[in-house]
């Protein structure tokens, strides 16, 4: 009876370790996303601010970006409603955030600004 109790002891074993195995890996992956997200996070803001530099450097009002506010600073994949195409999309965010940076581009010395 000791030799059966000893394999099903040692397959309880190898299942433990490979379910410790599974939740650290799990674990690391939550980490990762959890790192991704803040890094999103900390990006969008600082475009943010560069634009709200440029705008009151060149004295520029913008026109809302979506409908969930009044304001172009209302706009924020955190705060826009559930039907808003930047709401939790962090990636379609940057991208309208990097289109307003390039179109405010005005070169140095442009006959635009004459």
């Amino acid at each position: 009876m000791n030799f059966q109790e000893e394999p099903c002891s040692e397959e309880n074993m190898s299942d433990k370790l490979a379910q410790l195995q599974l939740e650290e890996i799990k674990g690391a992956k939550e980490e990762q996303q959890q790192q991704k997200e803040k890094e999103y996070q900390r990006y969008v803001e600082a475009l943010r601010v560069q634009i709200q530099e440029k705008m009151q450097l060149y004295n520029i009002t913008l026109p809302a970006l979506c409908c969930c506010g009044p304001d172009f600073w209302d706009a924020h994949p955190d705060t826009c409603a559930n039907n808003c195409i930047f709401y939790k999309n962090h990636r379609a965010y940057m991208r309208a955030l990097h289109s307003v940076i390039n179109s405010c581009d005005i070169p140095e010395g442009s006959s635009a600004l004459r």
